[in-house]
C-alpha cells in the first residue's frame, strides 16, 4: 500500500502483526519505521520471550515484508497463533481491538511518508507488480498454453532486475520444472512428439545443471519409450501381415494340393523321359572318351552341352571324371603320336580349362611308344622338341647306363646352324666364327655350350645338359658294341694327300643306336665327375692311333678350340 500497489488482504495481516506486537511489548516492531524503510535497513523484530515458539513464529510470519511470505488472511494468522477453539465473542473482540489499533497505526504510517525515495518506491512497485504478474502466468496450467504470454511477462520482469536476481532465477527454474513435468506427463500418455516439444522448450529457458541432467534422463526415457512403441507397433504390424498370410495360405492350400498331385504325375513322367535321354547322352560321351580313335573334340563339346542341358547338376558332378578320362585319352594319343597329342591336349583344355590333370599333362616327343633303343638307326625314328617355330636337336633313345632309365641323346653333334639360331636370339656367341653351316659348332667355350643347353631347357620344358662320360660312352658303344663306327680320322690317300677334315654332322657313319660320328670328326665334351673330358677323338688324329677309338678320352680345359664340339642329352618324361 505504501508503494502504490493495489491493496490486498495481506497488507492488513502486516498491520495486524504490527499492532499485535505493540500490544504485547508496548513498542513498535521496527521502531516506528514504515515497511519500506525497515526493509532497506534490514531490520528484524526483537523476539518476544513471553510468547511460545509457535506463537512467535506466527507473529514473525505476519510481520514479513513480502506479501507472499505472509498469511493470506487474518483468520489464518489467528488460527496459527492460537489454534485452540475460542468463543466467537472473544475472537471478535480481539479482532475489533486489533482493527481499531490498526486504523490508528495506518494513519500514523501515512503521516510518515514525507522524505521517502519515491523513485525507489515506484521501481519496487513495478518489480513487485511484474513479478506478481509473472507468477500468475506461471501458475496457469498447462504452462505450454501460455508460452507467449509467459515470455512477455518474464521479459518485463527481467528488464527491471539484475541477471542475478533470485526471484528471476527461481522463476526460470519454476518454468523449467513445469515444462519437464508436463513432458513427463505427455511421455506417460505416450504423446512423444509433444513431450519432445516440451523438453525443447524447457531447454530454451536455460535450465540449471541439475535440471539439465533431469532433461537428459527424460529425453533418454522418451527415446526408449518411442523405440519400444516402434518395436511394439512393428510386431503388431508383422503379426497382422502374418495373419493375412496364413489366411491366404490356408485358402490356397487345397488348390495347391490338387495342382501338386497333377504336377507330381507330370513331373514323374517328364523325369522318366529326361532320365532316358540323359542316359543316352551319357553313353555317347563315354563312347567318345573311350578313345578308340582320336576324339572329335567339337562333337565331344556338343555331347557335353546336351548332357548338361538334360541335368546340369549331375553333368557337373561328372566333370572331374570326364576330364580324367580325357586326360588318359590325350596321353594315349601322345604316346602314339606326340604331335597329335599336343594338339589333342590344347583342344581338351578348351573343354576343361580348369583341369589340373590336363594342364599338368606332359607330352614328351621322346616318350612315344614308337621310339625305343635301337630304333634311331632308322632316319625317321628320332624325337625333336619345338618352340616358337624353332626346332631343337634331333634325339634318339638309348638304354640306360647299367640297366638304368632310358634317356635321349643327340643323334648328331650340335651344328653351327643350330647354334646360330641361339646366337640370333641375342645370346652370347663371342669368338664363334661359323654359325651357318652343318658342320659341328666349334671355337666356343664349354660355358657357352652349357648356356645353350639351359636355353633349350627353358624354352622346351625338358632338361637339356652335357652328358656324363658314362652316358656318352654307353650311347657311343650302343650297348657294348664298338663295330661299324666308321671313324672320321686322318688317313693317307693313294696319291699321297691327307684326308680327315671335319664332316657335316650327318655325313659320317652311325652306330647300332643311330648316333653319328661318335669317333673322329670332333671330340665331344662330357662331364667326368668334377672334371671335363673330351671323348671320341678328333678328325686330326691318325686312324691307327689310340685316340681314334670309342674308348678314348682326355682331360679338357673347356676353352675354345677348333677340334672340340658337343652333343646333348635330356631325360624322358613318361
Amino acid at each position: 500500500m505504501l508503494i502504490g500497489q493495489l491493496p490486498e488482504v495481506g497488507d492488513d495481516v502486516y498491520a495486524v502483526g504490527c499492532v499485535a506486537y505493540e500490544l504485547f511489548t508496548g513498542k513498535h516492531p521496527f521502531s516506528k519505521k514504515n515497511a519500506v524503510d525497515a526493509k532497506k535497513a534490514g531490520m528484524k523484530p526483537a523476539r518476544i520471550k513471553s510468547l511460545s515458539a509457535r506463537q512467535w513464529k506466527a507473529l514473525r510470519k505476519a510481520l514479513a515484508f513480502k506479501r507472499e511470505d505472509r498469511y493470506p488472511s487474518v483468520k489464518e494468522f489467528w488460527e496459527e497463533f492460537d489454534h485452540r477453539v475460542s468463543p466467537v465473542w472473544l475472537v471478535a473482540g480481539i479482532v475489533l481491538l486489533i482493527v481499531a489499533g490498526t486504523a490508528v497505526w495506518s494513519v500514523e504510517q501515512n503521516s510518515r511518508l514525507d522524505g521517502v525515495d519515491e523513485e525507489a518506491i515506484r521501481l519496487q512497485a513495478d518489480q513487485d507488480n511484474t513479478y506478481s504478474n509473472l507468477q500468475a502466468w506461471i501458475k496457469r496450467e498447462p504452462i505450454s498454453r501460455v508460452e507467449n504470454d509467459l515470455r512477455v511477462a518474464y521479459g518485463r520482469y527481467q528488464k527491471l532486475v539484475p541477471a542475478t536476481d533470485e526471484k528471476l532465477l527461481a522463476s526460470q527454474q519454476q518454468i523449467v520444472a513445469l515444462y519437464l513435468a508436463e513432458a513427463e506427463s505427455l511421455r506417460e500418455a505416450k504423446q512423444f512428439d509433444d513431450a519432445l516439444a516440451r523438453l525443447a522448450t524447457a531447454l530454451s529457458w536455460q535450465a540449471e545443471a541439475e535440471q539439465t541432467e533431469q532433461y537428459q534422463q527424460l529425453l533418454a526415457a522418451i527415446n526408449r519409450d518411442m523405440e519400444a512403441q516402434r518395436i511394439k507397433l512393428a510386431k503388431q504390424e508383422a503379426a497382422r501381415i502374418e495373419r493375412e498370410r496364413l489366411a491366404k495360405a490356408a485358402a490356397a492350400a487345397a488348390e495347391r494340393d490338387r495342382l501338386a498331385a497333377i504336377e507330381r504325375q507330370q513331373m514323374a513322367a517328364a523325369a522318366k523321359e529326361r532320365e532316358i535321354k540323359y542316359q543316352a547322352a551319357l553313353a555317347k560321351v563315354e563312347a567318345t572318351l573311350s578313345c578308340q580313335t582320336v576324339p572329335d573334340f567339337n562333337n565331344l563339346q556338343q555331347q557335353l552341352n546336351a548332357l548338361a542341358a538334360l541335368d546340369a547338376t549331375r553333368a557337373k558332378l561328372k566333370t572331374s571324371e570326364f576330364s580324367e578320362q580325357l586326360a588318359l585319352c590325350v596321353k594315349r594319343v601322345a604316346n602314339s603320336n606326340p604331335v597329335a597329342g599336343k594338339v589333342a591336349q590344347a583342344s581338351a583344355l578348351t573343354i576343361f580349362p580348369e583341369s589340373a590333370l590336363l594342364q599338368g599333362l606332359v607330352i614328351d616327343p621322346c616318350a612315344s611308344n614308337k621310339l625305343s633303343p635301337g630304333s634311331g638307326r632308322r632316319d625317321s625314328k628320332f624325337c625333336i622338341d619345338r618352340f616358337a617355330n624353332i626346332a631343337g636337336p634331333k634325339m634318339v633313345i638309348v638304354k640306360g647306363v647299367d640297366g638304368g632309365k632310358s634317356y635321349a641323346i643327340g643323334k648328331y653333334e650340335i651344328t653351327a646352324r643350330e647354334f646360330g639360331v641361339y646366337c640370333q636370339a641375342g645370346n652370347d656367341c663371342s669368338g664363334i666364327t661359323d654359325i651357318k653351316s652343318d658342320l659341328p659348332v666349334r671355337q666356343l667355350a664349354i660355358a657357352q655350350a652349357q648356356a645353350y643347353a639351359a636355353w633349350l631347357s627353358e624354352n622346351t620344358g625338358f632338361d637339356y645338359r652335357l652328358p656324363t662320360y658314362a652316358e656318352w660312352l654307353n650311347a657311343a658303344k650302343a650297348g657294348g658294341r664298338s663295330k661299324n663306327l666308321d671313324p672320321n680320322c686322318t688317313v693317307k690317300r693313294v696319291n699321297g694327300t691327307r684326308s680327315g677334315d671335319e664332316l657335316r654332322v650327318a655325313g659320317g657313319g652311325f652306330n647300332d643306336w643311330g648316333l653319328y660320328n661318335v669317333v673322329g670328326n670332333v671330340q665331344e665334351w662330357t662331364v667326368d665327375g668334377a672334371s671335363i673330358a673330351a671323348a671320341g677323338g678328333r678328325h686330326t688324329d691318325r686312324l691307327a692311333d689310340v685316340a681314334c677309338t670309342v674308348d678314348y678320352k682326355e682331360a679338357h680345359s673347356g676353352r675354345p678350340d677348333a677340334v672340340t664340339g658337343f652333343r646333348l642329352v635330356r631325360g624322358i618324361k613318361r
